[in-house]
């Protein structure tokens, strides 16, 4: 899997594809801190299927005791672009890597960006 870089974002405007790469045929893994999302734009001319898998079969939240947790799976339509923060808790691995797989990487591009703090 290929490690994403995460791009900090702070005030000044962007273009969001500056920031986007060719999503990996093995998946790729993005470091996680919880002010980080996840995003990819499908260009292709058919729905892709991204897989964040999770990494514990239950978590803890306050106030409602221990949940199941899922693989976060989303079907990404042609000419689309899906964004999503990652829970770390639920999703990280030890050294707060999230991973995810895609169903094809034809015309996918993916990214990492991070909320600077302030």
């Amino acid at each position: 899997m290929a490690l994403l870089t995460v791009h900090e974002l702070g005030q000044t405007p962007f273009d969001i594809t500056d920031y986007l790469a060719a999503a990996g045929a093995g998946g790729d893994q993005f470091p996680n801190d919880e002010r980080t999302f996840f995003i990819a734009k499908n260009a292709s001319g058919a729905p892709i299927t991204a897989t964040i898998a999770k990494t514990r079969d239950t978590a803890e939240m306050s106030g409602f005791g221990s949940l199941g947790v899922d693989d976060i799976v989303a079907v990404i339509p042609a000419a689309e672009t899906w964004v999503a923060r990652v829970p770390v808790a639920s999703h990280g691995d030890a050294a707060g890597r999230v991973s995810v797989t895609y169903s094809g990487v034809t015309s996918l591009t993916v990214g990492a960006l991070r909320l600077a703090r302030g």
